[in-house]
């Protein structure tokens, strides 16, 4: 996926200012695709720029002015272009830090390594949690009868929760083993 195709296929749903789409990506996105707010405006410019969006400026009594994103014709085109080509190995393009810090911890400290997967953990729960209030604030039934696009949201939901399930699973059972082997470890800084 791309940036630009995110925004694409959140514009398709209605036009939305560059906050709100930054916020979308921060949240109901998160697990899918992370964006800073200053890539969304970056991205949106050269999109328009493009033509593949367009933009209203909304006046606002007492505030700055808004600026409002719209998709184009040819905008939606280029979204259903990329959405009909589907290549799940790049899914399998990972770049994660923390496990790539596990692999190489045999020189590090085994106590700070714990006490990362017990906040990993955690941290996953949490998420499993924010996951559930999305489904609940964005996803009721009466919405998954009613849109098409519901139901491939909380499809894609599920995917973000069998993830995060996993990141639990596989943190408890890191820590069982590093309990298990108690070896205490090297113990560097």
């Amino acid at each position: 996926m791309s940036l630009k195709h995110g925004i694409l296929g959140l514009l398709a749903n209605g036009p939305m200012t560059g906050y709100e789409l930054s916020n979308d990506f921060n949240t109901s996105l998160s697990f899918m695709w992370h964006a800073q707010q200053s890539q969304v405006y970056r991205e949106l410019g050269d999109l328009e720029k493009n033509g593949y969006v367009t933009s209203t400026i909304i006046p606002q009594e007492g505030k700055p002015n808004k600026k409002q994103y719209a998709i184009s014709d040819s905008g939606v085109q280029e979204l259903v272009h990329w959405l009909n080509e589907y290549h799940f190995q790049d899914s399998l393009k990972v770049r994660d830090a923390f496990v790539l810090r596990i692999f190489f911890s045999a020189r590090g400290n085994s106590d700070k390594l714990k006490s990362a997967l017990h906040a990993y953990v955690e941290w996953n729960k949490t998420l499993l949690g924010q996951l559930d209030a999305i489904e609940q604030q964005y996803l009721p039934p009466e919405r998954l009868q009613a849109e098409s696009d519901a139901l491939y949201w909380l499809i894609s939901l599920k995917k973000g929760r069998y993830t995060f399930r996993a990141n639990v699973e596989w943190g408890t059972e890191t820590l069982t083993i590093l309990e298990q082997l108690n070896h205490g470890g090297t113990q560097h800084e």
